[in-house]
């Protein structure tokens, strides 16, 4: 079992091995660049130059197509001006990594490019007033979008 993290369970009095996915450990990995970059206001194109590699190489490492060997991790690290090791919090790495805890509000608005602006305008807006109308705006489209769509849960910004 190459290339893949053990666990261990225990089920009616058997230990049983059941490995990891290296796909979850890729796209969360992916996230958190992707999350990174729009952030520094970056593009793919940038950061790949940055780093040395194409556009749609950095496609694939942002939806965890393919996996960021070690010393480019450092690269991206070092283009994004972050620790590399923020790349991995919130991966889970207890036994009940299936039942890892989905991205936070916060997690889901930085990783979108809508998000991240609309986060940046709002943080531009001084008056409260305008705030709480902007707000108020926000929640009754989304409550309308719920109501079309129910299985989007609006509260946790993902599908259930």
């Amino acid at each position: 079992m190459e290339g893949r993290d053990i666990r261990r369970f225990t089920f009616k009095d058997r230990t049983m091995l059941q490995p990891i996915s290296d796909h979850q450990i890729d796209r969360h990995i992916g996230n958190r660049i992707r999350a990174a970059r729009i952030d520094a206001m970056m593009s793919q194109t940038a950061l790949g130059r940055a780093i040395g590699v194409t556009f749609q190489q950095i496609q694939k490492y942002e939806k965890g197509a393919n996996q960021v060997a070690p010393a480019r991790m450092v690269a991206i690290a070092r283009a994004l001006d972050r620790p590399l090791l923020w790349f991995f919090e919130g991966l889970p790495t207890c036994p009940d990594f299936d039942r890892a805890p989905r991205p936070t509000t916060i997690d889901t608005l930085a990783s979108s490019k809508d998000g991240h602006r609309l986060a940046k305008a709002f943080i531009a807006i001084r008056s409260k007033r305008s705030r709480a109308v902007l707000l108020d705006l926000a929640e009754n489209i989304a409550a309308s979008e719920a109501a079309i769509v129910p299985e989007l849960d609006w509260q946790n910004g993902a599908q259930s």
